[in-house]
């Protein structure tokens, strides 16, 4: 259902959409473990590596030997190496929460071949994202229900934190 229609004020929907939150990954958490074993369908890492190709590209119109040319072969390489040849769906939503976890950790640095790095970053996340997604359309609607309910309360508890009310199931007084 459509969990931010119907309540009073934003710390309720705030309130209901991190207990969305929490059901969501709890489901996903289930969907992933059907994916275990070796009869699981499995993502090429080569084929996933191979979605830099155009942004390599692009960096060599500037120059073949250029920082960010090199460091998307060398990404490039340093990930299929360290990768298996194949790669289940839990696995790969592993590799994609990594990826995830750099961009966020990189998110406000703004160095040129850092950012040529997050735009890879991107895309591996990218292309992991849509292989298992269509492996399974269930753990692909799953995960973008979270995101959304992410992004509900990422909106929501700065507002919520200055407004004077904050929680989950209650109002509490912050810095009373």
């Amino acid at each position: 259902g459509n969990v931010l229609t119907g309540f009073k004020d934003q710390a309720e929907v705030l309130d209901n959409a991190k207990l969305e939150l929490f059901y969501l990954r709890k489901k996903g958490k289930n969907i992933l473990e059907t994916f275990k074993g070796k009869e699981s369908p499995k993502i090429n890492v080569k084929e996933l590596a191979s979605d830099l190709d155009p942004m390599i590209k692009e960096f060599e119109k500037v120059g073949k030997e250029t920082g960010p040319s090199k460091a998307m072969k060398k990404l490039k390489e340093d990930f299929i190496k360290s990768n298996p040849k194949e790669v289940n769906v839990q696995e790969a939503i592993q590799i994609k929460r990594a990826f995830d976890k750099i961009l966020n950790d990189n998110y406000n640095k703004e160095f040129i071949d850092l950012t040529a790095k997050n735009k890879a970053y991107d895309t591996f996340a990218d292309g992991v994202r849509k292989r298992a997604y269509k492996i399974s359309p269930e753990l692909g609607q799953n995960f973008d229900k979270q995101a959304l309910m992410h992004d509900v309360v990422d909106s929501l508890e700065p507002t919520q934190a200055y407004s004077g009310t904050f929680g989950f199931g209650g109002y509490w007084k912050f810095l009373t």
